[in-house]
């Protein structure tokens, strides 16, 4: 079984929670409308995974590299139920 890598997971991000002094959180939800996506950005031969905080307008308010987050990604259903 191949464990997808941080930019090939497609379950939804329910929330990043960013390691820094002030142990600040972005939490992605239909009432804010802040959305959290992983993308690649260019690095020195390899794509480097990153998170895109991205608010209601569709403007991207942060860009956290992933070794900095811990992720928490919404339970999915398998198809065996």
């Amino acid at each position: 079984m191949k464990i997808p890598t941080i930019l090939e997971d497609e379950r939804p991000i329910k929330a990043i929670y960013y390691n820094n002094s002030e142990g600040e959180h972005f939490i992605a939800n239909e009432i804010s409308g802040t959305r959290i996506i992983a993308y690649g950005e260019p690095g020195h031969m390899a794509m480097i995974p990153y998170f895109a905080v991205i608010d209601r307008e569709g403007s991207v308010n942060y860009r956290i590299p992933a070794s900095m987050v811990e992720v928490h990604y919404l339970p999915t259903v398998d198809e065996n139920g």
